[in-house]
């Protein structure tokens, strides 16, 4: 048997009563004569109406300034204090390079000090190597880390960048010399590995997420490896003064491909850089989403007419799209300063103006990066010594240098 109960009056339940009348009554005298004509249920839903406005405007307000408390006016390796190294560390250094640019030869020749035959790598091979800095007593502890440069494998760099102290990215001096040509796919591919890794670091060192940015930003070395197969080396591969001009030409050569790759992708262009990084939060200033949209916004969305959930859901995703396209590796003032004076108004101005001794400081130690060139001859085997008539170990005295620093 169904017992049915009577119906319920949510009034009588909680004991509320709701009048217009009684709204009315008490706003109606402060009303000028045209509005305190209406009836009483207008001008209740009037007054209710604009209470909620209000509410929200309120509310709004101050969520967007909390908001912009939270945002630095500039990147904050501008103010902060440089960080350094603990002395005596283990520094932790990344071959990183396209293939064919002799990193597994230049592994061997720093672990074994020998050249012997390599084979293309297929798995990133690790040791722990010490090198001694000129002047200085104790060495410095390396562990050298080749990995390998194949299309397919390069994401394995991926585990090591968030952890490195040092990368040397290696690029082929006889392509870097040729400069961005069409038929010089070597270099273009060098410049997209080279770019790809520098993202990579600038993600995993400032998004909102990420936890080493306590630490030191890691060195970055250009190595512009095979030195004595190029044109200007072949002759005497030691010279300090052509291997000057044969860095000054390749570095010249390598930052024009990489501004092209960059104005290619709309880095540098005032409409990408009027987007500001945020320390951690990895928001953008002047959005569109969330509250930043304003009180109409706010209102449209208490008022559910701001679209479903779950595009609300898309809106999210694509904010942090845009927010990791934000995290650029190059020095947010800089850029800020070459999009107002117009160099980056094309491709040609972008590749012209860039330099990568404008990099981000938290993303690259210093904000600049450094070059050397090596050669190592073409001698191959397990007591190549290290006379310059023989070619072996002393093409790479600028490299062990850089190593040895303990400060690079």
């Amino acid at each position: 048997m169904a017992f049915l109960s009577a119906p319920v009056r949510w009034p009588d339940v909680l004991s509320v009563t709701f009048s217009f009348d009684s709204i009315a009554s008490n706003v109606r005298p402060y009303l000028p004569g045209p509005l305190a004509s209406l009836p009483s249920a207008m001008i209740a839903s009037l007054f209710l109406s604009w209470t909620l406005v209000i509410s929200v405007a309120v509310f709004s307000f101050f969520m967007n300034q909390r908001r912009q408390s939270l945002v630095p006016t500039q990147p904050h390796s501008a103010t902060a204090a440089p960080k350094r190294r603990k002395a005596g560390q283990t520094l932790t250094t990344l071959l990183i390079g396209p293939e064919q640019t002799g990193k597994s030869t230049l592994y061997s020749a720093l672990v074994f000090e020998a050249i012997p035959e390599t084979q293309t790598s297929q798995h990133e091979n690790e040791s722990h190597i010490a090198i001694k800095k000129e002047g200085m007593v104790s060495p410095t502890d390396v562990r050298l880390v080749d990995l390998p440069g194949h299309p397919r494998l390069r994401a394995k760099a991926n585990d090591y960048l968030p952890k490195a102290d040092r990368i040397v990215f290696c690029v082929d001096t006889a392509s870097a010399i040729k400069g961005g040509t069409t038929k010089n796919e070597t270099l273009v591919e060098a410049v997209d590995h080279f770019h790809a890794t520098l993202t990579s670091l600038a993600r995993s060192r400032l998004s909102r997420s990420s936890a080493s940015k306590a630490s030191v930003a890691p060195s970055l070395l250009v190595l512009f490896t095979r030195g004595d197969l190029s044109p200007l080396l072949s002759a005497s591969p030691y010279d300090q003064k052509r291997q000057a001009q044969v860095i000054t030409r390749a570095r010249a050569a390598f930052e024009s491909e990489l501004g092209r790759r960059r104005a290619g992708m709309g880095l540098g262009r005032g409409a990408s850089q009027a987007r500001a990084k945020v320390g951690g939060m990895g928001k953008v200033v002047g959005g569109t989403s969330g509250i930043s949209k304003g009180w109409l916004g706010s209102l449209k969305a208490l008022l559910g007419l701001g679209g479903s959930s779950s595009s609300g859901g898309n809106e999210d995703e694509d904010d942090e799209d845009e927010d990791e396209e934000a995290l650029d590796y190059v020095e947010w003032a800089w850029a800020q300063r070459a999009a107002a004076a117009g160099t980056s108004s094309s491709a040609a101005g972008a590749s012209s103006a860039f330099s990568l001794d404008k990099l981000d400081e938290d993303v690259v130690l210093g904000g600049k990066a450094s070059f050397v060139v090596s050669s190592i001859g073409k001698e191959r085997g397990w007591d190549v010594s290290e006379g310059e008539a023989n070619g072996g170990l002393a093409g790479l005295k600028g490299l062990k240098a850089w190593l040895s620093d303990p400060d690079m």
